[in-house]
């Protein structure tokens, strides 16, 4: 029991002596993430397609990496009043840039319905990003006779800092 006693003893002095003797060092936390909100929407006569995210990035100096938790819908309006063309699709695309120089993109497309997707954009390890945009297209509801469609284009942007 003795010998018990006294390797314990031992053991326990050991322990002791690793522990550090100064002030307790608080061990750092991690800083809250920052958020923005970001989107756009159709017309709102024929078509009510939209593209929106939610933006989350670490505050940190540079930011690297922003991640992006997006909805977009494409939804036709009916009213048997007002004819409307086939709206083929939403088109959106979600950009990040560091300056005036695109760093990251992805493009998400929309026939019916809508589709709800979460994911990163990133720059290489020497990019910082300081921008985010969507850009939203679609086809006009109406068209002129003998006139071809153009391209509808909307488009949001947040600085990311």
């Amino acid at each position: 029991m003795r010998t018990r006693l006294g390797v314990l003893a031992l053991a326990t002095g050991m322990a002791t002596a690793l522990l550090p003797t100064g002030p307790a060092t608080a061990i750092p936390t991690p800083s809250p993430s920052r958020t923005a909100a970001i989107g756009v929407a159709g017309d709102g006569e024929c078509w009510t397609g939209s593209a929106e995210g939610r933006l989350t990035w670490d505050p940190g100096t540079p930011v690297r990496s922003v991640r992006v938790t997006a909805t977009v819908v494409n939804a036709e309006v009916y009213d048997p009043n007002f004819p409307c063309a086939l709206v083929p699709g939403t088109h959106a695309v979600f950009t990040a840039y560091s300056g005036r120089t695109e760093i990251d993109n992805r493009a998400i497309d929309v026939h019916e319905g809508f589709v709800a997707i979460s994911f990163d954009l990133a720059g290489g390890p020497l990019t910082a990003i300081d921008r985010v945009d969507v850009t939203m297209c679609w086809m006009p509801d109406h068209v002129a006779e003998g006139f071809d469609p153009v391209l509808i284009c909307d488009e949001d942007s947040q600085r990311i800092s």
